[in-house]
């Protein structure tokens, strides 16, 4: 099954079998899709609903170099 993530390929040297060449595209084809889902995410994760349920971690100690308290 191709799509836009799954890469041709032609074998240049070697001689690997369909079973071989169809296993690295799908790995390749994979790779394509989680980079092309990594570039889709906002990167400041604005409105995220995991970020209701996930509190972040907080550092009690982050600004006591701060004169003014």
């Amino acid at each position: 099954m191709a799509d836009a993530f799954t890469p041709r390929l032609r074998v240049l040297s070697g001689a690997p079998d369909e079973a071989e060449i169809e296993a690295l595209r799908q790995v390749l084809g994979e790779l394509a899709r989680k980079e092309h889902l990594k570039s889709t995410i906002d990167p400041d994760r604005w409105g995220r609903p995991d970020d209701y349920f996930s509190p972040r971690p907080f550092n009690p100690r982050a600004f006591s170099a701060v004169p003014y308290h």
